[in-house]
């Protein structure tokens, strides 16, 4: 019987670690409630992908992580996307920018959160990153945007929730 009891100790030890240092996604570090207490909107329960899976990424992802989309009867969206290394080849800031550029966004330099970050706009949708290299980047999405100052306001109340999360972990 000891033997029974010393065999699922080490089973413990070894996988223990393992399940307490899981990826957390990005839902777990923005909730409805959070979305819909910053923005007004109401929201419909979030839906969790992957990177690499559908579109997420464009091809721009070589690491770890997920998105959260929170989306509105409205039509309004807001997504959370959280980034873990690998996050690609090169300085990823400069080919946030380079891509918004080509795409004739209007783009802003951000310094809040502890690190530099990029607001970029066009047609109504925003983008803010803010990219804590090489650990992470953190960016929420927002469409159907009628005022950009309120929605860059919000994406910045919003990445630093999703940010006091991620550092909890």
């Amino acid at each position: 019987m000891r033997g029974f009891w010393v065999a699922l100790t080490a089973i413990a030890i070894v996988l223990l670690p393992a399940v307490a240092m899981a990826d957390p996604t990005a839902c777990d570090l923005l909730t409805k409630a959070d979305v819909e207490q910053v923005t007004g909107l109401s929201v419909d329960d979030p839906i969790l992908q992957k990177l690499g899976e559908d579109h997420l990424c464009g091809g721009f992802c070589g690491g770890r992580g997920s998105s959260c989309t929170f989306t509105s009867s409205a039509g309004h969206s807001v997504v959370l996307t959280f980034m873990l290394p690998p996050l690609g080849p090169g300085d990823m800031k400069a080919g946030v920018r380079m891509a918004a550029e080509s795409a004739g966004k209007q783009i802003s330099d951000i310094d809040d959160l502890g690190t530099t970050g990029l607001w970029t706009f066009v047609n109504g949708d925003g983008e803010l990153s803010f990219f804590f290299e090489p650990r992470f980047r953190i960016t929420v999405s927002q469409n159907a945007i009628v005022d950009q100052s309120h929605a860059l306001a919000d994406a910045r109340a919003l990445a630093k929730i999703a940010l006091s999360r991620s550092d909890a972990r």
